[in-house]
């Protein structure tokens, strides 16, 4: 692959491999080299790192910022995750 099409998951790969921002799903869209990043977050310093993290990558000429600041309890818990007297719940 080239640098331009290969620039997507070289970015996805960035945010997962990085202590700040992994675990966290974001949407990587790119035109041209001008990336727009999408997601929710409940941390600044995540997003920041989110953004520092894609500027770096070769070939990004600029980065549009479409994160989301949120706080905890906005954010949506998944079934399976969810704890009822801090263990597990379970769908049995």
């Amino acid at each position: 692959m080239d640098m331009i099409n290969d620039l997507i998951p070289r970015i996805e790969a960035a945010l997962a491999e990085d202590p700040r921002t992994r675990g966290t799903n974001f949407e990587v869209i790119s035109q041209n080299g001008l990336i727009t990043l999408k997601g929710r977050v409940n941390q600044p310093a995540v997003r920041d790192a989110a953004l520092n993290i894609t500027r770096q990558q070769e070939g990004v000429i600029d980065v549009i910022d479409e994160i989301e600041l949120t706080h905890n309890e906005e954010l949506e818990i998944p079934e399976n995750l969810k704890l009822i007297n801090n263990r597990p719940t379970t769908n049995e």
